[in-house]
């Protein structure tokens, strides 16, 4: 299995996308207590944007470790 298949398998998981592989709401975002928000947005029918969003100096930033793929 490679990177890819991984990823989307755990994405299907989780529940951010569904069996047909489409991300079925325009945003999600999931909450933690002492963890940073992971949120996900759908760009396209193709791809998504995932990142951890936190606060630095009361702007919110999004974690650069995290990119933007197309699935």
């Amino acid at each position: 299995m490679t990177l890819y298949q991984s990823i989307y398998k755990k994405l299907v998981q989780i529940g951010i996308l569904n069996n047909n592989g489409k991300m079925p709401h325009m945003y999600m975002k999931f909450t933690c207590d002492g963890m940073m928000g992971l949120n996900c947005d759908r760009l396209t029918n193709s791809m998504i944007a995932i990142a951890h969003n936190g606060l630095l100096n009361g702007d919110v930033m999004a974690d650069p470790d995290v990119r933007q793929e197309s699935y």
